[in-house]
């Protein structure tokens, strides 16, 4: 009956409703009541915003600088793998740190001088092609008969020939070395008939160059008209001339060369004499000092018999 919705109930009958009606609102209630939603809205997305710019603070975007070495690094380790790729078979390695992955903060200690030097790498076999390497010198001595010579190397051992051909040139060419008598000249040619060939051959090879020699991929050797030079010798030396790399590579041409003079092996004349140059020096000196020359003291030396 619609008359009762507007009927009043006794005052005792809502005493607490009464009591609600007159109660005045806190500032929050006015104020939810006001805004609704946004009244919850808006302080949720201050403290996301809080939230968020202290993330920002902990962790700010890197400077140009720092963008800049993340991209050398990143295209650093793609050079490297390319120049790997090209590389001859010697990344040669290093234990060297990699100068993108390098530690500036921390870098290893440098060696001291008891360490160890890393022992060179070398090809163990080329494409057992050999090749002459370009080039030429002038008449190399005073006088005497003219022998021609070439220098070869193997391709495939990853060498510069032309560094070996100057090593060669300049060792036969030393006062020291066999035009020391007056007798003999020598030229390098790169065309038409040579009467020596001066070859850098791999280990794995040598032995096919100089048949039944038994050199086992170590020694070096002479057959015929050419003079074969290991690559390994050349690369590491031997235990008698440790630390004198260069020394033994002048001893090795010297001595192969000597055999296609002519020249035979010789043992030591004495305790603390000069090992002659054909002395087997690659297996062993004896009693005697390294010597790489056949005429150490000038040309009055016997070559088979320095002072």
């Amino acid at each position: 009956m619609p008359e009762d919705r507007d009927r009043v109930a006794p005052e005792h009958a809502r005493p607490i409703r009464r009591r609600a009606q007159h109660a005045v609102p806190g500032r929050a209630a006015r104020f939810v009541a006001t805004y609704g939603w946004r009244a919850y809205a808006v302080p949720l997305l201050a403290l996301i915003t809080l939230v968020a710019l202290i993330g920002v603070i902990d962790n700010p975007a890197p400077s140009d600088a720092q963008a800049g070495a993340s991209d050398a690094t990143t295209s650093g380790t793609s050079s490297s793998e390319a120049a790997s790729s090209a590389a001859p078979g010697t990344s040669e390695a290093d234990g060297s740190p990699a100068a993108s992955g390098a530690d500036t903060a921390s870098p290893p200690p440098p060696p001291t001088p008891t360490t160890a030097a890393p022992t060179p790498e070398y090809a163990q076999a080329g494409d057992d092609n050999l090749n002459v390497v370009p080039g030429t010198s002038p008449v190399i001595g005073s006088g005497g008969q003219l022998v021609t010579f070439d220098v070869e190397i193997e391709g495939g051992i990853g060498l510069d020939g032309t560094a070996f051909a100057a090593e060669v040139v300049r060792v036969l060419s030393d006062p020291r070395s066999w035009i020391a008598t007056g007798q003999l000249q020598l030229q390098r040619v790169e065309s038409g008939p040579a009467d020596l060939h001066i070859a850098l051959v791999s280990p794995e090879h040598v032995e096919g160059y100089c048949p039944g020699y038994q050199t086992n991929g170590y020694t070096s050797c002479r057959y015929g008209d050419r003079a074969v030079i290991n690559l390994a010798r050349w690369s590491v030396g031997v235990d008698d001339y440790n630390g004198f790399l260069a020394e033994y590579r002048e001893y090795v041409i010297n001595h192969e060369v000597g055999h296609y003079f002519g020249h035979a092996h010789v043992g030591c004349p004495g305790p603390g004499a000069k090992a002659p140059v054909m002395m087997q020096q690659t297996l062993d000196v004896g009693q005697c000092v390294i010597n790489a020359w056949p005429y150490p003291n000038g040309p009055a030396d016997d070559p088979n018999n320095p002072a």
